[in-house]
């Protein structure tokens, strides 16, 4: 943003302004004491991509390498290998939150849509990590809420303080199947423009759903949900008037 013809910013916070990266910080070592199992993929992104992006901010770099870091090997279900913990047959993976309900589900997808977005503009592939293990969990999500089916791996883990109490989830749920959220621009831009997959992704190019023709434009004005920015076309496909070259195509210091 700093780079974007017209923008004047002032002095960039440091963190103790913001007042906020103990506490993100805390809740991904600590998770409020709770079973490392016990928070949602969900509640765990929420806090890696605050830190991000005030490391970003803040021009901090051990604070954003420490997400990056995160993202790739923490122990929450925050991190990528977490977030998608089953590879399935067909280019497909299972997300975390599927056997929960599809609205958090998709919800997921954006969020971590927007920490590889913002690591890609500081020079890291977050959107490439483990042979794009994200895309595989993009591809599960959508072709499940166009109405596919799609394999399903039960899904254990620990609810509560530790030791916690095992629980499992042995089908996805179709609770809020096929709702629209503005989540999917971004990885069509990433996937399908900068990468050239072409409509790789169930769902991202306009598409077919039950009685009606969706395109990703159509998505983004959709009943968004309040826990979903749904800025997608300034956020989710920079290309003209943002400064360097960075903002499309190859990573910042590529």
């Amino acid at each position: 943003m700093r780079d974007c013809e017209g923008l004047r910013p002032g002095p960039a916070p440091d963190d103790d302004d913001l007042g906020l990266p103990a506490a993100r910080r805390g809740l991904l070592t600590r998770h409020n004491g709770a079973h490392i199992e016990n928070h949602w993929v969900n509640r765990d992104l929420c806090n890696a991509a605050s830190l991000m992006a005030i490391g970003i901010l803040t021009d901090d770099r051990a604070l954003f390498d420490r997400s990056v870091t995160y993202a790739k090997e923490g122990a929450g279900n925050g991190s990528i290998p977490h977030a998608v913990p089953f590879l399935h047959e067909g280019g497909l993976a299972q997300w975390q939150e599927s056997g929960r309900d599809q609205g958090r589900t998709m919800t997921g997808v954006g969020r971590l849509g927007a920490v590889c977005e913002m690591a890609w503009s500081q020079g890291g592939d977050l959107y490439g990590f483990d042979d794009s293990r994200f895309l595989k969990a993009a591809e599960y999500v959508a072709k499940y809420n166009l109405g596919h089916s799609v394999p399903f791996t039960a899904y254990t883990w620990h609810q509560g303080q530790p030791p916690g109490k095992a629980m499992t989830r042995t089908v996805i749920s179709d609770v809020a199947r096929g709702q629209l959220r503005p989540v999917w621009e971004m990885l069509h831009h990433h996937y399908a423009d900068r990468r050239g997959l072409g409509a790789v992704l169930h769902g991202l190019a306009p598409r077919t759903v039950p009685g009606r023709r969706v395109t990703v434009a159509e998505e983004a004005r959709a009943r968004a949900p309040r826990t979903a920015a749904s800025w997608t076309r300034p956020t989710g496909r920079r290309t003209r008037g943002c400064g360097p070259a960075r903002c499309h195509g190859a990573p910042a210091g590529a």
